[in-house]
């Protein structure tokens, strides 16, 4: 089964980043919805000439969090995408400190 992105979103990506040789950066926590959505995006962009910029944030607040950016690495490769992984280099607990660490980076 193939799930397209369609007409609507193309508007909305073209509104707010017109020239398709800038990439179009999403970013990707490696979970189901944010891989998912890493899907929609690469084939949208693919059939729409733009080029795709996938963003992880390793917020190394655990052990598998480096390993998990790796990952979502590897996907971004798959699907022909380039993909950057962002290091929060001061980690503190909380969702707050993480949410403020992501929008930062």
């Amino acid at each position: 089964m193939t799930f397209r992105l369609g007409p609507d979103f193309g508007r909305l990506i073209r509104r707010f980043s017109p020239e398709p040789q800038a990439p179009l950066a999403v970013a990707v926590s490696g979970g189901s919805d944010s891989a998912a959505l890493l899907h929609l995006c690469a084939e949208w962009a693919n059939r729409s000439g733009y080029k795709l910029l996938v963003l992880t944030v390793d917020h190394q607040l655990r052990s598998a969090s480096a390993a998990e950016a790796n990952g979502v690495a590897q996907l971004a490769e798959t699907l022909g995408a380039a993909h950057q992984t962002l290091v929060w280099d001061t980690p503190r607990a909380g969702q707050n400190a993480a949410r403020d660490a992501r929008h930062r980076l």
